[in-house]
């Protein structure tokens, strides 16, 4: 049976070539940079554009206490 706990995990997924090990906030930050006008999400409430959920992910993760956070 596959092993697919961190890090080994991660070995796996780069080792296949279906992972370069980028993390959720690398492809936010692309995209926020490519695209910041473009609608990214949207829901019965609100619209955002890339640009705004990029900056609402970084003010929610200030407030994430100290050891849920990655270096940055």
């Amino acid at each position: 049976m596959q092993d697919y706990r961190m890090p080994a995990r991660a070995e796996y997924f780069k080792a296949k070539g279906y992972w370069k090990g980028d993390t959720i906030v690398d492809y936010l930050s692309r995209i926020a940079e490519q695209f910041p006008d473009k609608v990214g999400i949207v829901d019965p409430y609100a619209r955002l554009t890339w640009k705004e959920v990029e900056n609402k992910s970084q003010a929610l993760a200030l407030h994430l206490p100290p050891y849920y956070r990655f270096p940055a």
